[in-house]
Parts: structure tokens; sequence; C-alpha cells
């Protein structure tokens, strides 16, 4: 019996992969059976950005002049126009909700031989504005969060912080454009939930840092410790104060 409904399955799977083809969402390539999301190919040669979570890399210096975090990490480096870069959009704008937890699940898996989780007591996805998400239907970050759940078994907390401020897009803002566009968007609503608590606040891309800066700033005073996770980090971000033409590359 078992026997049949293997067959049953390889059946339906052929089936599926013939009249419903699978694509790779990085390069639109058909996927093979054993692959998902995106192909072997394109999963390996993806611009991994090797921090590992390493204490001092370039995502946690982000933060030292505004907010005291613990550790930090980006899985992948993101350059506006790269063959990459096909995969963020289709989470966030594709609906493709799937990839979301599925990279989720990588992002995990690429620190599970560290200590990086060591000590995290809840992960905490950064909020959209209730309209933003009503129009989108989901946040990709809290899809991220779930796929980092899925490989950690740490909880996932979205209702201890809220988004009140549906600011503008942050494309092509300055350094102090971002800060200020970003200043008192966040609102804490469950203090008493996360009062001396390691939240690991997860989000999709950094780029100067301001927003994931901001949503903590909304529970400082209240014990938390912070750590940082998100899937890329723009490989060549806009300049910051002291800096010219801030490298990720290098």
């Amino acid at each position: 019996m078992a026997s049949f409904f293997v067959k049953l399955f390889q059946v339906l799977r052929d089936f599926d992969q013939l009249f419903f083809l699978r694509k790779c969402v990085v390069r639109g390539g058909k996927l093979q059976p054993n692959e998902d999301i995106i192909c072997t190919h394109c999963l390996t040669t993806l611009p991994y950005s090797q921090f590992k979570g390493m204490a001092g890399n370039r995502i946690e210096r982000l933060f030292y002049s505004d907010i005291s975090i613990e550790r930090a990490n980006s899985l992948l480096f993101y350059q506006r126009g790269a063959h990459d870069t096909r995969l963020i959009h289709s989470m966030k704008y594709d609906h493709n909700k799937k990839a979301c937890v599925y990279m989720g699940r990588v992002m995990a898996q690429d620190l599970v031989n560290t200590n990086f989780f060591d000590g995290i007591d809840a992960i905490v996805p950064i909020p959209l504005h209730k309209n933003r998400r009503r129009h989108r239907g989901y946040n990709q970050s809290e899809l991220l969060a779930r796929g980092v759940a899925e490989v950690t078994h740490l909880p996932v907390w979205t209702e201890v912080v809220a988004r009140i401020i549906d600011n503008k897009t942050l494309t092509q803002m300055d350094f102090y454009e971002r800060r200020a566009q970003t200043e008192g968007i966040f609102e804490c609503i469950r203090p008493e939930q996360i009062r001396g608590k390691h939240l690991l606040m997860v989000d999709d891309v950094v780029t100067s840092g301001a927003t994931l800066s901001s949503c903590m700033k909304c529970m400082s005073g209240l014990g938390v410790r912070f750590s940082v996770l998100t899937l890329a980090a723009a490989r060549a971000p806009i300049d910051f104060p002291g800096f010219v033409h801030y490298d990720f590359d290098v």
C-alpha cells in the first residue's frame, strides 16, 4: 500500500511538472523535481555575504552610532539590476509567499553551526503599516521570520510593535533623509511581553539601517537586547557620514 502511494505521488509530481511548469525565481529556468523555488545553480551562486554572524561585521557596524545590538547578519548582498534581485522582487511584489518562507529557512541554516541564535527569546519581524499590508496581502519580513522559526524553533512575535506611520519609500534618499523619514514611525504596544528579552529583529533588505533602528528604538528603555538578521544588505548603499562610497563588496 505504501509503495502505491509513493508511485501515485511520483505520477502527480510528474503531471505537475508537465502541465504547471515550475520556474526558478532567479533566472526563470525550469526547476527539476528535486528543486524548489530556486534551481541548484542559482542557489549555489547567489552573492552570499559569508559573514556568518561574525563579530564586528559591516552589518553590525551600521548600528554602532544609533543603538546597541548584540550581533547582526545578512545572508546576501543586494545590488539593483543584478539577476539575484529577481528573488527579492518576487518575494516583495509578486505575492511569492512560499519564496519568503524558503529563504527564511536558508537564512537560519546559514547560521546553525554558529552561536548566533544563542540566548534569543523571540523573533520580531519588522511590521508593515496596516494600509500597505492590506494592499500587499502579507508582510514579507514576517514570512521570512516564519522560515527562520522553522529551523530555530523560536517563537515569532508579530504583535509587540506596530508601524503607526506609513512613511514614504526610502529609495533614492540619503542617510539623513532616511533617518528623518523613519523617526517615530513605530510604536511598542506590548512592553511587558518584551521587557528584559533578547529579540531577533528580522527584515528583508538593510541599506542604512534606519528602519531597523527606528523599530528597535521604540522598544528601548525596557531592558531589551537586540540582534538583527536580514535576507540581504545593499551592496553599494548610500554614503554614510564619515564614509565615501561605503562599499559592501570589499
